[in-house]
């Protein structure tokens, strides 16, 4: 098994009205949950409420995020799931209006590299 999973054993005895006793295990796999969660609202306009735009995340291994705008150009890239994007690009704030968050990582329950796509609205 890869990942995170967890195998346990389970032991169960039975025993009948006439006495008869009889026992049994299984195994059972428990797989770790994986969640990927992002904002889909972001008002980065410095009033301390909803200025930076980050990913939330549950038992993945973040290997890249980039953010794109309408017209696919790519407006920010991480390799740290933990990174904080403040909405601006080359030193400039990105303009209000919808953008793609693609989010590649890896799933411990498969062993796969796996993508997640989100919508993001930049407003001010």
């Amino acid at each position: 098994m890869s990942g995170h999973r967890q195998i346990r054993y389970k032991t169960a005895k039975v025993q009948n009205d006439l006495g008869c006793l009889d026992e049994f295990s299984r195994s059972i796999c428990i797989r770790n949950e994986v969640r990927i969660y992002i904002p889909n609202i972001f008002s980065p306009n410095g009033d301390g409420k909803h200025d930076q735009f980050k990913i939330t995340h549950l038992g993945v291994n973040i290997l890249r995020w980039a953010v794109y705008d309408r017209n696919g150009a790519q407006c920010f890239v991480s390799h740290d799931g933990d990174t904080i994007w403040d909405g601006q690009f080359n030193g400039k704030r990105v303009v209000e209006g919808v953008y793609v968050v693609v989010i590649e990582y890896f799933n411990p329950n498969n062993g796969k590299q796996e993508i997640f796509k989100g919508d993001l609205t930049v407003i001010r």
